[in-house]
C-alpha cells in the first residue's frame, strides 16, 4: 500500500463511527462526514508525510488481511498523550486461520460420500499433530453447507474433557440461535418442554427446574437430555441433508461421546465427520465412537501438488519452485511443519514480496532450521519480543483457547499488564493465535486461540515448572470467582491439580465428579474420583475418603464392574472405622444391622445419640454396606 502511495503523498485512516449527510448553506452544500474518526483521520494525515498511517482501531480490524507494523507514537493536535500509529507493510504479515491450500484428493473423497444417499458419509479422519485433520475437516464443513448441507459443527477439548457436554455447547448455541424461550419451549411440544431446564448450562437459555427435573435419576436425565437434543436438531433442518463434524473427538467428554453415539444410531440420516489423534483409539470411548464410522482415513505426508496449494495459499501468489523444492526437501510433505518453516522465513525477511511476486534470499536455503516443527514454533516464539513471548506462555496455561482479560489479569504485575493487547496483536499478527470475534473489538474483551496445538504446547513447554504452577493457581481462582455460584469444576480441577494446590483441587475434583454422576457420565466421574484419591487420599479426613470411595463403589456397579465396587466399598467402610463384613453371612447380617439402627433413630427422633461419631462415619457412606451386598 505504501508503495502505490506517490512521492510526497500520505494517508491517515481512522476506524469509528461518524455522522454523515449534507454540510453547508442552501446556495452550496458537500456530503461529507463529522466525528472524532474524521478528526483523527486528518491529524494522521497531518503526520503521515509521504507514508500511510493507521490508528490503533483500524489495524486491529485489518490484521490477517493486511501486514501492519507498529510506529513510534505521534503527538497530535487535540491529543493529550501521543497516539499509537501503524503503518501497512503491503502483503499480510499473517497467514489465514486456516490455511486452504492442500489435501485436494482426501477432500474430494469425503464430499464424494457426502454426494451420495443420507448417511453415506461416516468417516473418522485421523493422523499425528499438525497433519492437517482440522484444516480438512474445516473445509469439508464449508463445501457442504455452500452446497445446501445443515452443518453443525463442533470440537472437544483437553482442559474441559470431563465437562459433561462440553462438545454439545457450540451446536446447541447454533441450533438454537437468537430465539428466546417460549420460542423453543413450543417447538419441541408439551412432551418434552417441561424437561428443558436439563440443558442449562449447555445450551444458551435458561430453563426452569422442576420437581421432576431436580428429582430424576441419572440414567433416566440422559435419556430425556438425547430427546431434547434430537428434536432440537430435527426442528432446525433446513435442507435434505444434515452433517454433524466433530473435531479432536479423543478429548470428547463421557456425557458428550455418549450423546453423540445416541443421536447417531437414532438418525441413520445423519451424516457424521468425526477426527482424532493417530492413537487415541485405544480406549473403549474411542472404540465405541469408531463402530459409529463406516469409513475410515489416515492422513499421512502430502503429495507435492498439495505442498505447491498450501505454501501459495499461505502467501496469497503463486509460490516460487525453489520455495517449494526447500520446504519439501525439509517438511517432508507435513502441512504444519510446512507451515511454520514458510512464516519462519518471512519472520527473517529470507521472503520478499515484490509487486506480488515472492523473492527467495538464496542465503535462506542454507538456513540452519529446527528438523521438527516443535522447534522451529520455538524459534520463532524466542524471536519475539518479550512481552509476546511471556503473553503466549502465560496464555498457554489457560489453555487452548483463552479470554484475553484473564491473560491481562494474571499476568505478572512486574511485568506490566497494559502490554498484553499490544502482545497479543503481534502473536496475531505472527499467525500463532486467532481472535474468534470481530477484529474490530478490544483484545481483552474476545477469546482467544492457538491456532494450533502444537504452538500451545510448545508455548506451555517454555515456562520454568515452578511458574506454571503459581500461574495455574492464578487462573483457577481467576475463572472460579468469575463464575459465582457454580463454576466448571472440572476445569478449575484442571488447574489446581497442576497448581499442586491440593485442598482446592480434591475440592474442584470431587464436585466434578458430584456432577458427572448427577449426569450420568459414570466414566468420568470415576477417573475424576481416582484423580482426587490419588493426589489427596493421604491427607483428607477419614469421613471424605470413605465417601470418596463408597462413590467408587456406586460409579463401579453402574458400569457392571463388580469386583472394583467390591474393592471400593470395602475401602469406604475401612476407612471409616466400620467393620468389613468378611463372609456373605456376615455381611448380610452386618446390612440389616445398619438397616434397623437407621429405623430405631427415625421412629425415635430424639435424645441424643450415644455415638455421634459412629453415626457421622456412616452417614459419609450410608451406601457402602448395601453397596456390598449387591
Amino acid at each position: 500500500v505504501n508503495a502505490a502511495v506517490a512521492p510526497g503523498v500520505g494517508a491517515g485512516l481512522a476506524t469509528g463511527r461518524i455522522y454523515t449527510g449534507l454540510l453547508g448553506a442552501p446556495s452550496r452544500r458537500d456530503y461529507g462526514g463529522i466525528g472524532p474518526p474524521m478528526n483523527l483521520a486528518a491529524r494522521l494525515l497531518g503526520a503521515a508525510s509521504g507514508t500511510v498511517l493507521l490508528d490503533d482501531r483500524t489495524a486491529r480490524a485489518v490484521a490477517g488481511r493486511l501486514g501492519v507494523v507498529p510506529g513510534t507514537p505521534v503527538s497530535l493536535k487535540g491529543w493529550a498523550a501521543p497516539v499509537p500509529v501503524f503503518q501497512p507493510r503491503g502483503q499480510a504479515a499473517t497467514a489465514p486461520a486456516r490455511a486452504s491450500g492442500g489435501r485436494e484428493a482426501e477432500r474430494h473423497r469425503l464430499l464424494d460420500a457426502l454426494g451420495g444417499g443420507a448417511g453415506q458419509l461416516r468417516c473418522m479422519v485421523t493422523g499425528e499433530p499438525g497433519i492437517g485433520k482440522s484444516v480438512l475437516l474445516d473445509q469439508v464443513a464449508e463445501a457442504a453447507r455452500a452446497g445446501g448441507v445443515t452443518v453443525w459443527k463442533t470440537e472437544a477439548g483437553a482442559v474441559e474433557r470431563n465437562t459433561p457436554y462440553f462438545a454439545w455447547r457450540t451446536v446447541l448455541t447454533t441450533v438454537v440461535g437468537a430465539r428466546p424461550l417460549p420460542l423453543v419451549l413450543q417447538a419441541l411440544g408439551p412432551r418434552l418442554a417441561p424437561f428443558a431446564a436439563l440443558l442449562n448450562g449447555t445450551w444458551p437459555l435458561v430453563a426452569q427446574q422442576t420437581s421432576v427435573t431436580t428429582q430424576m435419576e441419572s440414567q433416566a436425565r440422559a435419556g430425556a437430555v438425547r430427546d431434547l437434543v434430537l428434536a432440537l436438531l430435527a426442528g432446525a433442518v433446513r435442507g435434505a441433508r444434515q452433517l454433524l463434524v466433530v473435531d479432536d473427538a479423543q478429548w470428547l467428554d463421557g456425557a458428550s461421546a455418549r450423546l453423540l453415539v445416541e443421536v447417531a444410531m437414532s438418525w441413520p440420516q445423519l451424516d457424521l465427520l468425526l477426527g482424532a489423534r493417530a492413537g487415541s483409539e485405544e480406549s473403549a470411548q474411542m472404540n465405541a465412537l469408531s463402530r459409529l464410522a463406516a469409513s475410515r482415513m489416515t492422513l499421512g505426508a502430502m503429495e507435492r501438488a498439495d505442498v505447491v496449494r498450501l505454501v501459495s495459499d499461505l502467501l496469497g501468489s503463486p509460490a516460487p519452485q525453489v520455495l517449494v523444492d526447500m520446504v519439501i526437501a525439509r517438511g517432508s510433505g507435513h502441512p504444519f511443519y510446512t507451515e511454520q518453516i514458510v512464516l519462519a522465513m518471512k519472520d527473517a525477511g529470507a521472503l520478499r514480496n515484490d509487486g506480488g511476486h515472492w523473492l527467495v534470499d538464496t542465503a535462506a536455503l542454507a538456513l540452519d532450521l529446527p528438523t521438527h516443527a516443535e522447534g522451529v514454533v520455538t524459534a520463532r516464539l524466542d524471536a519475539l519480543e518479550p512481552a509476546a513471548q511471556l503473553t503466549a506462555k502465560v496464555a498457554s496455561v489457560v489453555g487452548r483457547t483463552f479470554p484475553g482479560q484473564v491473560v491481562a489479569d494474571v499476568y505478572p504485575r512486574e511485568a506490566d499488564p497494559s502490554r498484553v493487547p499490544r502482545a497479543l496483536r503481534a502473536l496475531e499478527a505472527g499467525a500463532l493465535v486467532a481472535r474468534d470475534a470481530d477484529p474490530g473489538a478490544g483484545e481483552l474483551a474476545v477469546s482467544w486461540g492457538f491456532r494450533h496445538a502444537i504452538t500451545h504446547e510448545v508455548a506451555y513447554a517454555l515456562l520454568p515448572f515452578a511458574q506454571r504452577r503459581s500461574l495455574h493457581r492464578q487462573v483457577g481462582a481467576w475463572f472460579r470467582a468469575q463464575a459465582g455460584g457454580e463454576p466448571d469444576w472440572s476445569v478449575l480441577a484442571w488447574h489446581f491439580e497442576r497448581a499442586a494446590a491440593v485442598e482446592e483441587a480434591a475440592e474442584a475434583l470431587e464436585n466434578a465428579a458430584t456432577v458427572a454422576m448427577f449426569q450420568h457420565a459414570n466414566t468420568d466421574a470415576r477417573e475424576l474420583l481416582g484423580r482426587a484419591v490419588a493426589l489427596a487420599g493421604t491427607t483428607v479426613p477419614a469421613t471424605r475418603l470413605g465417601r470418596w470411595q463408597a462413590m467408587l463403589g456406586t460409579l463401579s456397579l453402574r458400569l457392571v464392574a463388580y469386583d472394583e465396587a467390591k474393592r471400593s466399598f470395602r475401602l469406604a467402610l475401612s476407612a471409616l472405622g466400620l467393620a468389613v463384613p468378611g463372609s456373605r453371612p456376615a455381611l448380610v447380617a452386618d446390612l440389616v444391622w445398619a438397616i434397623l439402627q437407621l429405623a430405631l433413630r427415625a421412629l425415635a427422633r430424639r435424645g441424643a445419640d450415644p455415638d455421634t461419631g459412629r453415626r457421622d462415619r456412616m452417614r459419609a457412606a450410608p451406601n457402602a454396606p448395601q453397596g456390598l451386598a449387591e
